[in-house]
């Protein structure tokens, strides 16, 4: 018999972004997440507190009938066959939201699926991965294709558990400078307005687009985010191949709940209330 469960489960607490929401919940900034259950792949994983316990790409389905599916597990580095894992554990999701009667899955792609393209970027863009992870993110939006349950989120930097900051974590950050002599600007979200918009986008009325851009409202500076932080830097020429700006139009979301603007210092301290803390 099949385990009736009021809220979400989240699929993932133990990768970056999980570890950040989660963390996020349990200091009292988002008290949607109080029915989530959190999933890990082995007792060895779960913190304190009610926890499902299932290795996605190993172990049967969970006899549980949630009312939606947060996917935030995925494989960020690595080979192809390494990268495809997106895809196995997309659909083991789905078959988890089917067996609950075809619930809402919010699945976690990426920016990276457009790729090094110029100006504000639509989701009725076309998708031109230029790195292997977006290609493998691209590769899983197409096999969900067509699920009506399933929203792909196409998410831009989440502040704390991307790259920048992690080369934060360790001191020693240079950023590529332009021509114009400005740095690179990004597409961000800090972890607690990911958590808002991941719950806001459950309890939205209708059904949901198949894909969404998912970020605060305006590309932010790298350099503006680092001195939001105190962290020092060092400058490098750009490459020609390097892209200076990624933005991604969410006026679809704004449509369906606020969006914040861009704010590096309020980026800095959600980051921060997520357990991330820069080298000084």
């Amino acid at each position: 018999m099949q385990n009736p469960i009021t809220g979400p489960v989240v699929l993932g607490a133990s990768g970056k972004v999980g570890r950040a929401l989660r963390q996020v919940y349990q200091k009292g900034h988002l008290p949607e997440f109080a029915d989530a259950i959190w999933q890990y792949r082995s007792m060895a994983e779960v913190p304190k507190g009610a926890a499902l316990v299932w290795d996605i790409l190993q172990g049967a389905l969970p006899t549980i009938r949630p009312r939606a599916v947060i996917v935030l597990a995925g494989v960020t580095a690595g080979r192809a066959d390494d990268l495809a894992r997106n895809t196995t554990l997309a659909l083991a999701a789905c078959a988890l939201a089917d067996q609950a009667g075809g619930v809402p899955v919010l699945l976690t792609s990426s920016q990276a699926v457009y790729g090094a393209q110029s100006g504000l970027l639509r989701e009725q863009d076309m998708c031109l991965p230029s790195t292997p992870y977006g290609r493998a993110k691209r590769e899983m939006e197409r096999a969900v294709a067509g699920r009506p349950n399933v929203t792909c989120l196409r998410i831009g930097n989440v502040v704390g558990c991307d790259a920048i900051s992690g080369a934060m974590v360790h001191g020693g950050v240079t950023l590529d400078r332009f021509p114009d002599g400005q740095g690179p600007r990004r597409a961000m979200i800090g972890p607690v307005t990911l958590g808002h918009v991941l719950q806001g986008l459950l309890e939205a009325p209708g059904p949901l687009p198949p894909v969404l851009n998912v970020a605060a409202a305006g590309a932010v500076a790298m350099a503006d985010l680092l001195a939001a932080a105190g962290v020092p830097w060092g400058w490098q020429d750009a490459l020609p191949h390097a892209l200076p700006a990624l933005d991604l139009d969410v006026s679809l979301l704004q449509k369906m709940m606020p969006v914040p603007g861009a704010n590096p210092v309020d980026l800095i301290a959600q980051a921060r209330l997520a357990g991330w803390s820069p080298a000084l």
